[in-house]
């Protein structure tokens, strides 16, 4: 595979993770208001466990971007002197 089209889809799985993620935020907010009960309590477990899973793989994601991005350039030359 293309190592650009690799680093794109890399980008829209980001991307597509973090809405997710700002979804599950909302209904986990929703999930801990609610009435107590067990179904309550099964929704939050879901919630949480469904966000811990999404927010890995959202910071996989963003390391695996930023080892593939190009580092910052170098200008060739005179290295400066520290000693002023």
């Amino acid at each position: 595979m293309d190592p650009t089209v690799a680093l794109r889809r890399a980008q829209r799985w980001f991307w597509l993770l973090t809405v997710v993620a700002i979804l599950l935020v909302g209904l986990l907010s929703r999930v801990v208001t609610a009435e107590p009960g067990p179904l309550a309590g099964i929704a939050l477990a879901l919630t949480g466990i469904a966000l811990a899973l999404v927010i890995t793989q959202v910071c996989r994601l963003m390391l695996a971007i930023g080892r593939a991005a190009p580092g910052p350039r170098r200008r060739l030359g005179r290295v400066p002197s520290r000693l002023g």
